[in-house]
């Protein structure tokens, strides 16, 4: 994927805020960054290249909106609460249910999450 200036600016504005955006504010807060106005269109075409190659990720609001976050493709380790074998994902469940709750109105003040792996099951 070619490094574009506009790419930059996008990710840059993503990298920055530590949640998901919707394309206009994206767009909003690229040309906030930029000295020269980016159109929307051409936000809709970066981030729709940067999707394909799973550089951010694609959310959506409680409406079914599509909103865009930074893909950090960050793993979690997780331990099977009966035989104690340690399994790692390359998902961020924690990401996903904060996200969804917080576009309900809610706030997380605790995530605990209990496996079994396979062969426990």
């Amino acid at each position: 994927m070619k490094d574009t200036k506009q790419r930059n600016y996008i990710l840059d504005v993503l990298n920055h805020h530590n949640k998901s955006l919707y394309v206009e504010e994206i767009c909003d807060l690229v040309n906030k960054k930029s000295s020269s106005h980016i159109a929307l269109s051409t936000i809709y075409r970066n981030v729709a290249k940067l999707l394909e190659k799973e550089v951010i990720i694609k959310t959506f609001d409680k409406d079914g909106k599509a909103k865009y976050i930074k893909n950090h493709k960050h793993s979690h380790e997780f331990e099977c609460s009966k035989c104690h074998k340690i399994i790692t994902l390359d998902i961020c469940p924690y990401t996903m249910i904060e996200e969804n709750l917080k576009n309900s109105g809610l706030t997380v003040e605790e995530t605990k999450i209990k496996v079994r792996c396979n062969t426990c099951k």
